[in-house]
């Protein structure tokens, strides 16, 4: 019924629908009223018996050229529509080209960012780095929707390429990093280390938005006297000295994350179609995936700096200053929204070429058998995708605002609200999916749901 498929969407779009609908059918309404307002929808979860008893689709984003949905009608972030069904095969094809799109684009934002750093490094000293930093940006979110699509080859070697890429929650070694600065400008057979807290996304990040050049390590180190003794000039070449075989291996890995996915029509998850096994381990991994939220988002990104947990903030709820994804580029919000944008295009599906979503995780379990279900998991990540949608304040400025709310207590603050809605879909996970779909909870999650 009509009403009900678009209560999740709240009682003004369904009133919008109920006035459309009402007009289509000829009834009349007054005329001289100023607005509106004053016509009363029906209920909520009660049916509107002008339009039968089937449920109808939930409205997407207007059409751009006026067609169809030409915007009377409010439209839905994200293109969600709720109530469809997918069986596995198809959840397949749809999750494996969408990843495949996702390991091209980020493998292109880095090609972008090394011709972006050689322009840089040109003349760092007089170069503005906005254009550099943009690239960085654009390569850095590609990669968090890739954080939430660690399965099969992607995530093998215990996700060996992950930690090349990004070590975080791994710290990045500053003073390593600067350790390997002076090594690299000293050397030109310089190789890069091991170590995956001097390099990637995380060591790039450093040496394009630290401002100063003075050497991050103390005093007494061994770096810093060598360090002070360099004009500004030569520190900042030194750096570049290092950005360019580490953005060098960046695009190297990218471009490995793409080849070893697949391509649209042939890629990990269209080819294990058929095979029973091997279709039950990545359903496994792919519903394991979908407990980033819980585990890097609730904890490590919210939690941890914004004092929600003394697990991860001492001082909670206190927050613990400094302690966010991104203290330095100031796009913990923004990384936040992409792992969020991912997780919900694992529940819904990826858009296809027309923008349409033909399904994702939810489908499979209301195919399976279970509406309720389905439609619960589908309603908590429409919430979670509107949380920032019309917030243009850093998270640190959230966290100021949350002015040391304890979450579990009360949830005023839109941060407050925001982690019980990811403890409310992991709930759902948790405890109903493993069951309709015959998965194992994995073994982090289990521990908390707080």
């Amino acid at each position: 019924m009509i009403e009900k498929t678009l209560n999740i969407v709240g009682v003004d779009m369904r009133f919008k629908v109920f006035l459309g609908l009402a007009l289509a059918t000829g009834m009349q309404l007054g005329c001289g009223k100023d607005s509106d307002s004053d016509k009363t929808p029906p209920p909520a979860g009660e049916p509107d018996a002008s339009v039968g008893t089937q449920p109808q689709p939930i409205p997407t984003d207007p059409t751009p050229d006026g067609g169809e949905n030409p915007g009377d009608v409010a439209p839905v972030p994200g293109n969600l529509v709720g109530g469809l069904r997918m069986n596995q095969s198809d959840l397949f094809r749809n999750l494996g080209d969408g990843i495949a799109r996702k390991t091209a684009a980020f493998s292109q934002a880095t090609v972008k960012l090394s011709e972006a750093i050689t322009s840089y490094c040109a003349d760092p000293t007089a170069t503005d780095r906005t254009p550099v930093r943009a690239a960085w940006k654009n390569a850095m979110l590609r990669w968090e929707e890739l954080e939430v699509f660690q399965v099969g080859p992607i995530a093998a070697d215990g996700r060996k390429l992950k930690k090349g890429i990004y070590g975080w929650p791994q710290e990045a070694k500053t003073c390593g990093i600067d350790d390997e600065v002076l090594k690299a400008s000293k050397d030109p057979a310089y190789t890069l280390p091991i170590q995956t807290d001097r390099k990637g996304l995380q060591a790039i990040e450093y040496l394009l938005y630290e401002d100063s050049l003075a050497s991050s390590c103390t005093a007494s180190h061994p770096v810093t006297k060598e360090w002070n003794a360099m004009s500004p000039e030569a520190r900042a070449q030194a750096r570049c000295a290092y950005l360019k075989p580490v953005v060098l291996e960046l695009q190297a890995s990218a471009q490995t994350v793409q080849t070893v996915w697949g391509s649209e029509g042939s890629n990990y998850l269209t080819t294990v179609i058929g095979h029973a096994p091997k279709e039950k381990a990545a359903l496994q991994s792919l519903y394991e995936n979908l407990f980033y939220l819980d585990t890097d988002v609730k904890n490590y990104k919210l939690a941890s700096p914004a004092g929600h947990d003394i697990m991860f903030c001492p001082s909670s709820p206190v927050p613990c200053t400094g302690a966010e994804e991104f203290p330095r580029s100031q796009i913990s919000k923004e990384a936040i929204q992409a792992n969020i944008a991912a997780f919900t295009d694992l529940m819904y599906g990826f858009e296809d070429a027309s923008r349409k979503r033909p399904g994702g995780f939810a489908a499979l379990v209301r195919e399976v058998g279970d509406e309720a279900v389905a439609t619960r998991s589908e309603a908590i990540t429409r919430d979670l995708m509107s949380y920032f949608a019309s917030q243009n304040e850093s998270l640190p400025a959230l966290i100021t605002q949350q002015n040391q709310e304890d979450c579990t207590k009360s949830q005023i603050s839109l941060l407050c609200q925001l982690r019980k809605s990811i403890n409310d879909i992991s709930g759902v996970l948790k405890n109903e999916y493993s069951r309709i779909l015959s998965l194992t909870v994995p073994a982090d999650p289990i521990r908390d749901n707080h």
